[in-house]
């Protein structure tokens, strides 16, 4: 494990090898050799050993957590759902699973079961400024639009220098389809503030504030700002990018406000993965059962 935490995993893989090959009925062996080969980059082969210590201790969280993480990399994500679902079964304290399979049900669309894994991993780190954004935006996509400003709302409080937090508020405020959610007024002022702190202007934060402006009846403004971001797009030939946004400057011509804050294709519906770390630090598996018809897998 030092020589894996020192940027050595190639002397660890081997070192674990031979452990294996003493006792290959040593699930703890095979956990960190698994380890060991994640870390140097062979994934299939440390999916090998992930099963097999798995077959050998099937309760272990942490090795359902890190066996996860290789078929994610994999791309086999509905098999990795059902590994961090393990995971968490198995050690509900354990906070990365439940983030990653919060990550990977959004992406499947199954947005009513990522809510309560985001709350739970917001319950450990309340800072986790994604998570709180994330856990808002499955909701939105049930429809639970009241909720989900009462997240957000929560949120800005929690981390008021998070721009992310603010311009999702902003946008829901301004274009939510629920007429009881939207406030055009703190939407515009929201925005206005996440701009002057950030001194520049994102995509996202310019069509936020589009919208908002739209919402207030400041429609020429609207037009204005709209208008540019199409066109910056389309002279940099991202017509992908620009033809969303010319259905909103639409609108805006129209004099209407956008009453859609989010299209259901929008990024951010779908985390992409990250650098997805294993854990090195693990519980050693439980003891081999005597059933084996036990196992999980």
């Amino acid at each position: 494990m030092e020589a894996i935490n020192s940027g050595r995993p190639a002397e660890a893989v081997e070192d674990f090898r031979e452990m294996v090959a003493l006792d290959p009925q040593d699930a703890t062996a095979r956990m960190y050799l698994g380890i060991a080969l994640a870390r140097a980059g062979d994934q299939k082969a440390a999916l090998e050993q992930y099963s097999e210590a798995l077959r050998l201790a099937p309760n272990n969280g942490g090795v359902h957590y890190n066996l996860g993480v290789v078929l994610t990399t994999l791309g086999s994500e509905a098999e990795a759902i059902e590994h961090f679902q393990a995971a968490v079964q198995s050690d509900p304290q354990l906070t990365q699973a439940h983030f990653q399979l919060a990550n990977l049900l959004m992406r499947k669309g199954r947005y009513r079961e990522a809510a309560p894994e985001y709350a739970t991993v917001i319950g450990m780190e309340p800072r986790n400024g994604f998570a709180r954004l994330m856990e808002a935006m499955a909701l939105v996509r049930v429809k639970a639009y009241a909720r989900a400003r009462a997240k957000l709302e929560q949120a800005v409080v929690v981390l008021p220098d998070d721009a992310d937090l603010a311009t999702a508020l902003a946008r829901l405020l301004a274009a939510c389809p629920d007429a009881s959610v939207r406030d055009g007024p703190r939407a515009l002022q929201l925005i206005q503030q996440v701009m002057k702190s950030q001194k520049s202007f994102d995509l996202e934060q310019g069509q936020t504030m589009a919208m908002a402006l739209a919402a207030t009846d400041h429609f020429q403004e609207a037009v204005q700002i709209q208008g540019y971001m199409v066109a910056e797009l389309e002279h940099a030939q991202r017509f992908d990018l620009a033809r969303p946004l010319r259905a909103n400057l639409t609108l805006y011509e129209d004099h209407q406000p956008c009453l859609t804050p989010w299209t259901e294709d929008d990024p951010v519906f779908s985390p992409v993965p990250g650098k997805m770390g294993v854990l090195s630090e693990v519980s050693p598996p439980a003891p081999i059962r005597e059933d084996p018809r036990s196992a999980r897998y």
